[in-house]
């Protein structure tokens, strides 16, 4: 899933020997200076300690390719720190951020390939000049050190494009979301994540914190956050987590929806997160026969209509007893950060992101669905205006599984393009767990399609990247995707098919406009 670390490697500083190849180590410790430990003389002296240089990465996809060319290379020939696996080709390039943990690098230059390789047992000096002609392109890329720490074999790679921004839909700035950005890694980068929150993210004491389990149950309890971590095994779903305003802008439009937040395709992200899985807890405390419904309330303070309280919602108990719903503590394997609910958070994968509550306090079990304004007012489907109270939807059905949905990354909407063949790549998610098994792309709004493959398939909850290429002469053309799941399930072809009061779950086709030069 994404990109990993396949291989670190170091080179001590015994005999002032050059600085190839290097050895294997599971560790490293990166510095601003560098890597912990390792020999680099071009680095130290002629490139009197260039801060662009502090890290050598190299892509073992390269290397196969040059072992299937006939040359013997192995991880750590080239003179590389970092060598990295499962990413696209075009992934590592100067400007983009390469994130590892607590580890943040930015790719600054090419690395060129030079004589010293020469010295490889199986290069030598007649056959080098050939070696450097097929490294063309190949040798690595030097990165700067932002942010140091320690890495270690098989942790995740994530790699971002710095030519995006963050969208901010309101004045406090709690609901925002990164665009454009690139199918690069399956995983975002927590600094990466869109937020989403109705209220200010509360602040909270993780010692005095308490997690109430009632309702319907055998036996309620209050656990601590020690006590809930020593209670349950760790366990681990990655998911992508749904805004169900994703694609709103779209539907705005065909007119105003007057109170909504414009969201448009940046509000979805994808996390690995871990904690401890709901299903273990309700085994532990005991589920009531006449259980039907788990509900979560949160300890932020949210204001509807002169009243306060918690933002809840609940989920049906066969979803709650399915195994993959956690009671996360963490993402990306490190602790949750304030604004995506620390201490303690839900996560549903594969509903709406609204059902995965944030500063989780309290659990209940019950009869029937939660009364939340959040679950009975809110997040409700509604396709007619109430004609005495038109913001009123309570009348609708409430949301839970995220539709089967594609969207286009690149090119974004109104980009200039070269005229000719054109990449267009992007992601697909399928519903309830279903991964998408087919994905079509259009060059004129869905007259004609041709198929597009399935890079990154990623797992069970999450979206799948996609990219295909397309013929575009001169001229204005809308781009259009539409994906099919293992049910065989499709996209609505327009957005009056899925429109509704509030503007939730557009799954109809993406279109984007282009111009080709």
């Amino acid at each position: 899933m994404g990109g990993r670390i396949v291989q670190l490697s170091l080179k001590s500083e015994e005999g002032r020997s050059r600085g190839l190849p290097k050895h294997p180590v599971q560790e490293l410790v990166i510095t601003p200076e560098g890597v912990q430990g390792d020999f680099n003389r071009w680095r130290t002296e002629e490139a009197a300690g260039d801060p662009d240089q502090a890290v050598l990465l190299q892509s073992e996809e390269f290397l196969a390719d040059l072992r299937a060319e006939g040359w013997p290379v192995q991880a750590g020939d080239m003179g590389e720190n970092l060598t990295v696996a499962g990413l696209r080709s075009d992934a590592l390039r100067p400007g983009v951020r390469v994130h590892l943990g607590e580890v943040v690098l930015e790719v600054s230059k090419v690395c060129d390939p030079c004589t010293i390789l020469f010295g490889l047992p199986y290069v030598g000096i007649e056959r080098g000049p050939a070696f450097l002609r097929a490294l063309a392109g190949r040798r690595g890329w030097f990165a700067r050190v932002l942010q140091g720490g320690m890495i270690r074999t098989d942790m995740p790679v994530d790699v971002v494009s710095t030519d995006c921004r963050r969208l901010v839909h309101d004045a406090e700035g709690l609901n925002t979301g990164v665009w454009p950005f690139r199918p690069d890694s399956l995983v975002t980068p927590v600094d990466r994540f869109f937020t989403r929150s109705h209220a200010p993210v509360p602040r909270i004491d993780p010692t005095g914190w308490r997690l109430e389990v009632d309702g319907l149950v055998d036996r309620p309890r209050s656990f601590s956050l020690e006590e809930l971590r020593g209670a349950f095994p760790r366990r681990s779903v990655t998911a992508t987590l749904v805004c169900a305003g994703l694609r709103r802008d779209e539907f705005m439009s065909l007119g105003p929806l007057r109170g909504e937040l414009p969201w448009g395709p940046e509000a979805i992200s994808t996390g690995e997160w871990t904690g401890v899985a709901l299903r273990d807890l309700l085994q532990a405390v005991g589920v009531g026969e006449r259980a039907r419904h788990v509900e979560f309330i949160g300890l932020d303070d949210v204001e509807r209509h002169g009243h306060r309280f918690g933002f809840g919602g609940s989920i049906d108990l066969a979803k709650a007893l399915s195994g993959e719903v956690l009671l996360a503590s963490e993402l990306n394997r490190a602790p949750l950060p304030a604004a995506h609910g620390f201490p303690i958070r839900v996560v549903v994968p594969g509903w709406i992101g609204a059902r995965s509550v944030k500063w989780l306090g309290r659990i209940t079990l019950a009869e029937a669905p939660s009364t939340n304004y959040f679950q009975s007012r809110a997040y409700r489907v509604l396709r007619e205006i109430n004609a005495t109270d038109p913001r009123d939807i309570s009348a609708g059905v409430a949301m839970s599984g995220v539709p089967l949905n594609a969207v286009i990354l690149d090119p974004t909407a109104a980009q200039v393009v070269p005229a000719g063949r054109v990449p267009v790549r992007g992601w697909a998610m399928g519903s309830e767990g279903r991964p998408p098994t087919a994905v079509e792309v259009s060059s004129n709004g869905g007259e004609d399609w041709v198929a597009a493959r399935i890079g990154v398939k990623g797992a069970a909850w999450t979206w799948a990247f996609w990219e295909a290429a397309v013929e575009l002469a001169p001229g204005g053309h809308t781009l259009a995707v539409r994906a099919t799941d293992g049910s065989g399930a499709t996209q609505p072809r327009t957005l009056g098919e899925t429109w509704n009061v509030k503007g939730y779950g557009n799954n109809a086709w993406h279109r984007v406009f282009v111009r080709a030069e």
